[in-house]
C-alpha cells in the first residue's frame, strides 16, 4: 500500500523510512499481539491453579510446564485457609509416587542401549532366587508393560501397617514373590513388576538402585539430586493424607523403583524438558515412548514401557504417569511434537491429575 501510494512522489530515501517505520509498526502489532496471547494463556493456567486449589485444599502445589520449549516453575502456598505456614522453594523435596517407575523404565531403556540386557530376556537369568518358580519365564517387557500377571503389591505386604514398605528389604521381598500367583493374558497395574524391575537394574550393575538412578539420569542429562534416600541436607516437604493431617514419610527400601523416588520440582523441570527432547530426537531410547499394549478396544489408550499414551484427536500422542503415596500426589504428561507437558507435584494424598490435564489441554491448544 505504501509503495503504490508514493511510488513517484518520494525519495528513495525518504521512502525507505516509511518501509523502516511500516516494518517497525508490524513488529510491534505482532509483539502486542504475542504479549496478549501469553497474557490470556498465563491467565487460564492461574485460573485452573486456583480453582483447583480452592477446591481440593492442596497445602502446597509445585507445577513446572513447558510450552514450545520454555519452561516456568510455580510453587503455590495454600496460606489463604491455613494449610502451609512455611516457605517452601523450588527446590525442596515432594514425593513423586508411580512417577517413580519412569525413572525405572528409563534405567532399563539406558541399560538396553549398552546391551547389558534385552527386552526379551527372561528375568530369572539375573534373579537365580526365584529363577525355577513361575516368574523365571516372565520377559522384562511384560514387567514393563504391566504384562507379567503379577498382583499389584507384594503378597505379604501389610496394608494395616503405618509404613507399610517399612519391612520391605530385599530378602523380604524374595520371600513375597515366592508365594506369588501369576493372573496372564490381560494388563494388571503392578507395583511389585516395578519392584522386581528394580531387582533386575541391581544385578545388571551390581550396585543398589540408588546408583543405578544417579547412573541413569547422568546419562541422560537429567537433574541431579533426585533420590531414594534424602540426608539430612535436603528439606523434604511434609505430606498430608486426604484430610489434610499431616503423615510421615514412609521408608520405601525396595518399594523405590516403583514408587519411593524424591524429588523438587525444579528437578521434575528438568526431567520433563529431557524426556521431550529425547521422546522427539533420540531414536535409541525413544521406543520406550512407543505404544504397545492396548487399553481400550477403540486404540485410544495403550502402555508403552512405565509410560502411559493416549492418541490425540490430530493424531499425535500424549505421554503420561501419575503417582500417589499416603501423604503425596503426582502427575506428569507432555506431547513431545507439539513440544509441551506439564508436571504437578502436591503435598496431599488427594490426587492432582486433573490439575495437569486441564493445563495440558490449555497448551496443545495454544
Amino acid at each position: 500500500m505504501f509503495y503504490c501510494l508514493f511510488k513517484q512522489r518520494i525519495s528513495p530515501k525518504l521512502k525507505l523510512r516509511f518501509v523502516l517505520a511500516g516494518l517497525c509498526c508490524f513488529i510491534s502489532s505482532l509483539k502486542n499481539h504475542a504479549q496478549e496471547g501469553s497474557s490470556t494463556f498465563l491467565n487460564k493456567v492461574d485460573s485452573i491453579i486456583s480453582s483447583e486449589m480452592a477446591s481440593k485444599k492442596y497445602p502446597v502445589l509445585g507445577i513446572a510446564y513447558i510450552n514450545k520449549g520454555e519452561k516456568t516453575l510455580k510453587i503455590i502456598e495454600n496460606n489463604v485457609i491455613g494449610l502451609s505456614n512455611e516457605r517452601i522453594s523450588n527446590k525442596d523435596f515432594f514425593e513423586i509416587g508411580s512417577i517413580s517407575k519412569t525413572f525405572t523404565s528409563l534405567a532399563l531403556a539406558q541399560a538396553i542401549v549398552e546391551r547389558r540386557i534385552s527386552l526379551e530376556d527372561k528375568i530369572g537369568r539375573f534373579l537365580p532366587e526365584i529363577a525355577d518358580g513361575p516368574l523365571g519365564d516372565v520377559t522384562v517387557e511384560q514387567l514393563l508393560t504391566h504384562s507379567s500377571g503379577l498382583p499389584t503389591n507384594p503378597k505379604l505386604l501389610d496394608k494395616k501397617s503405618d509404613d507399610p514398605t517399612k519391612k520391605f528389604d530385599k530378602p523380604f521381598l524374595f520371600q513375597s514373590l515366592k508365594k506369588v500367583k501369576l493372573k496372564k493374558g490381560k494388563f494388571r497395574y503392578s507395583n511389585t513388576g516395578f519392584m522386581v524391575l528394580g531387582l533386575v537394574l541391581e544385578a545388571v550393575h551390581q550396585q543398589p538402585y540408588e546408583y543405578v538412578l544417579k547412573y541413569t539420569i547422568d546419562k541422560n542429562n537429567c537433574p541431579t539430586n533426585i533420590t531414594t534416600t534424602p540426608d539430612t541436607t535436603m528439606t523434604l516437604i511434609q505430606g498430608h493424607d486426604e484430610r489434610n493431617r499431616a503423615v510421615e514419610h514412609w521408608e520405601y527400601n525396595c518399594f523405590s523403583p516403583a514408587g519411593g523416588i524424591y524429588a523438587s520440582i525444579d528437578d521434575m523441570g528438568k526431567y520433563l524438558q529431557s524426556m521431550i527432547a529425547l521422546a522427539q530426537s533420540d531414536p535409541n531410547k525413544s521406543f520406550l515412548f512407543r505404544p504397545r499394549v492396548p487399553l481400550d478396544e477403540e486404540g485410544v489408550h495403550y502402555i508403552a514401557l512405565g509410560w502411559f499414551t493416549k492418541k490425540l484427536s490430530n493424531g499425535d500422542y500424549l505421554i503420561w504417569h501419575n503417582g500417589g503415596t499416603n501423604g503425596f500426589s503426582s502427575y506428569m504428561g507432555f506431547a513431545p511434537t507439539m513440544n509441551v507437558g506439564v508436571v504437578v507435584l502436591a503435598n496431599s494424598a488427594i490426587e492432582c491429575d486433573e490439575i495437569g490435564k486441564k493445563i495440558l489441554n490449555v497448551l496443545i491448544r495454544e
